[in-house]
């Protein structure tokens, strides 16, 4: 793109991509990410990043939510990523430190993992740097966001199976 460079790989630089460092989403829905269609998700009622993966856990929900914004179902999937990537650390669950991250680039929690594994020193000074032209608080200890995405797979595969053995004992 035009008048765009990468320092390494993290995020682009541009004229724009400044002047939105420097504007912290108050709320879930205020991510940049979501701006096409906040109205449309703000009605939708899926206003948070589980209400948003609870509402399109199945490709029939991610078509319907889809036709409901006006978009495509890769639009709702992109969307649902970031949900998850909420998820990933209660840290996360501050829009203006989830907003740092998808301001980088970094929409899903396979991108953090990808990130972090490239280069996690990188990264955490490239969040430093746009948390403070931001005036956003980091976690007190940011290196905790490497270290989540290192233990997540753990999770989710200790939740799948903890459902699993809920839904087998409910029958």
């Amino acid at each position: 793109m035009p008048g765009t460079t990468r320092a390494y790989g993290h995020c682009a630089d541009s004229e724009f991509q400044q002047l939105a460092d420097h504007v912290a989403p108050a709320a879930f829905v205020d991510l940049a990410a979501f701006a096409a269609h906040q109205q449309e998700l703000m009605d939708a009622d899926p206003s948070s990043p589980t209400d948003l993966i609870r509402c399109t856990s199945t490709a029939g929900q991610r078509a319907a939510l889809a036709a409901q914004l006006n978009t495509s179902p890769f639009v709702v999937g992109r969307y649902r990523h970031i949900a998850r990537l909420a998820r990933l650390d209660p840290e996360l669950v501050n829009a203006a430190v989830l907003g740092l991250l998808v301001n980088c680039e970094i929409d899903s929690p396979t991108r953090l993992r990808s990130e972090v594994q490239r280069d996690s020193a990188a990264l955490l000074d490239d969040l430093k740097r746009r948390a403070d032209n931001a005036g956003v608080d980091l976690p007190a200890d940011p290196h905790r966001l490497p270290a989540a995405v290192r233990t997540s797979g753990w999770r989710s595969a200790a939740r799948t199976l903890q459902h699993r053995r809920h839904r087998g004992a409910s029958r």
